[in-house]
């Protein structure tokens, strides 16, 4: 009778155990099931807000992009708008310079830059005052010429254009530095006529908005002199030279 008790204590404590053990289980499950779909509610949730993000983004980023094809149509527009008056006022700069009649040459005909060219060389005799005189219309050929290039779009530029302009930008600089040398050195053979009569040296200042010419000549071989040359030139202010010293 007592080993029965005995038996039946045993099944009924057995069966307690794997009633908890099943309990355990089931609570162990559902733990891990409300676990799991917290974690996937925070995913989602996260999923959700990055997706709004970039939604944001993709919206910010089609918004400007917007912008800047408005801006970059009314740059086009802009564009097309200067290269049409830079077209028509090189037509009108054209037909001005043509009803002038003044004899200054148009830089950009060839015809008319290379005869304007021929005819300065064959001149002789030129004095300093002379060169400078015609070095303003040489200055401003030269500029034209420049803006020319710079201003005119590459399309309405054929390549034989753009060496001939840069080729009479050239000519033009080597024939004016000519010309000043060529002056300067006439103005030294008249050293003697424009002596100081209390020196017995020369010393001439010519000079205008574009070119300083200093010419110094020391005559008398004195090399005192040399010192009041070096303070004169301190009190020259020039922005080009075509120094001369005759010593």
């Amino acid at each position: 009778m007592t080993g029965n008790k005995k038996k039946k204590f045993s099944k009924i404590e057995r069966l307690k155990q794997l009633q908890e053990e099943e309990e355990k289980r089931l609570k162990e499950e559902e733990e891990a099931r409300v676990k799991s779909e917290k974690e996937e509610l925070a995913r989602l949730e996260i999923e959700q807000i990055e997706k709004e993000k970039w939604q944001q983004l993709e919206a910010k980023d089609l918004g400007r992009k917007n912008e800047e094809l408005e801006e970059l149509y009314l740059l086009e527009k802009c564009f097309s708008e200067a290269e049409k008056m830079k077209r028509e006022h090189r037509l009108y700069s054209q037909w001005m310079h043509y009803i002038q009649c003044d004899g200054c040459p148009d830089p950009s005909v060839a015809q008319e830059i290379n005869t304007f060219i021929s005819l300065w060389k064959e001149e002789k005799n030129e004095t300093f005052e002379d060169v400078i005189a015609k070095s303003k219309l040489v200055l401003y050929l030269i500029d034209r010429l420049k803006l020319i290039l710079l201003e005119t779009p590459s399309h309405d530029l054929q390549e034989k254009s753009i060496m001939q302009y840069q080729g009479s930008i050239v000519e033009l600089r080597e024939l004016l530095h000519l010309k000043f040398n060529i002056a300067t050195e006439l103005l030294l053979r008249q050293a003697s006529t424009l002596a100081d009569l209390d020196t017995g040296n020369m010393e001439k200042v010519i000079q205008d908005e574009n070119i300083t010419l200093y010419v110094w000549a020391n005559l008398k071989k004195n090399p005192r002199y040399s010192h009041r040359r070096c303070r004169r030139l301190k009190d020259i202010r020039v922005t080009s030279w075509w120094p001369a010293y005759a010593c």
